[in-house]
């Protein structure tokens, strides 16, 4: 509780701006982090459940702000709460948006193709969209994307899917997720993680850079966005209950999201110490990719994007990846 009040006491504040947004539709808006001039268009995917500016995080800790200074021309796609027009989405017509924006960073950039990252939930997004569109993409980069739902962890899935079928009611009653009820969901992962934490931070000197990142990462961690009540639903029956990627029963469009069919250069990045998508689950997604390279950056979900070793086993990686693609 000593570190929970550090932490609600502290006077830190993210006070990035966010760069120019070029594009918006519903919620979901484009910014743009490079320059015109620069003809290496990398578009970022964050997932649906949390705000972009983990990519954004600090002036010390922002990828994309240092993918822009290598040389590349970033865009992040910041999907934002849903709005009333999001209410009826599915998982596929997140999909289809990505469609728009990859359309409008090609025209706006007069590159033929451009690479792709995406995190998470945001790299099966990135997969979706990108066998859409075969020869619009140059390269495509997965972190801590899970594939195998139930590789070594089919007691967490069927967890999840049967938590989902106890809240259904009420989700469909309000029609979301809210973002508080999958913090829980996560954090069942480790129950005792949140008190070791914090009790850590309780311990340390509050001002200095690593307890600044602290209180950044856990203010991005706080400021999560629920899901729509139909995207929950394939989430947790389809994704964590039927293993439905895995199985090949995924589809988008009435197509069956199939990475085999992938046939550009595909990165894919493993955490080892990810808890939220267990290695087998990512690696399994690169095993089925025809031109995959891996890298395993000793990590956390979280932290390989802006822990403090993040430039070093991360985005100097990717950085050189890309390059040579």
């Amino acid at each position: 509780m000593k570190g929970v009040q550090v932490y609600r006491d502290h006077p830190y504040r993210r006070e990035l701006e966010d760069p120019q947004v070029v594009w918006t539709e519903g919620s979901t808006r484009l910014l743009d982090y490079g320059d015109v001039r620069v003809t290496r268009p990398v578009i970022v995917i964050p997932s649906l459940i949390n705000r972009h500016y983990i990519f954004d995080l600090s002036e010390e800790r922002s990828f994309v702000r240092w993918l822009a200074d290598e040389g590349f021309h970033p865009f992040v796609v910041d999907w934002g709460a849903p709005s009333q027009i999001e209410r009826s989405f599915s998982i596929g017509d997140y999909v289809k948006r990505l469609d728009y924006v990859l359309d409008l960073v090609a025209d706006a950039t007069d590159c033929p193709s451009v690479s792709v990252i995406g995190y998470c939930m945001g790299g099966m997004l990135a997969m979706g969209m990108s066998l859409r569109n075969l020869a619009k993409i140059d390269s495509l980069v997965l972190l801590a994307t899970p594939w195998d739902f139930h590789n070594a962890g089919f007691p967490y899935a069927n967890a999840m899917a049967t938590l989902y079928s106890a809240l259904e009611a009420s989700i469909k009653l309000v029609e979301e997720l809210p973002s508080d009820v999958l913090q829980i969901c996560f954090s069942a992962l480790d129950p005792l993680l949140v008190e070791r934490k914090f009790v850590s931070f309780s311990e340390k000197d509050p001002w200095t850079p690593d307890a600044h990142a602290f209180v950044a990462i856990e203010d991005w961690v706080n400021d999560g966005v629920p899901l729509v009540a139909s995207v929950a639903r394939e989430c947790f029956n389809d994704w964590y209950g039927s293993n439905s990627p895995a199985r090949g029963e995924w589809k988008v469009d009435g197509q069956a999201v199939n990475p085999a069919l992938f046939d550009k250069p595909a990165l894919v990045v493993v955490p080892a110490n990810d808890r939220i998508v267990p290695p087998g689950s990512a690696i399994a997604l690169g095993k089925t990719l025809p031109q995959v390279t891996f890298l395993e950056p000793a990590a956390g979900h979280v932290g390989m994007v802006v822990g403090r070793s993040a430039e070093k086993t991360l985005w100097k990686p990717v950085a050189e990846w890309l390059s040579t693609q």
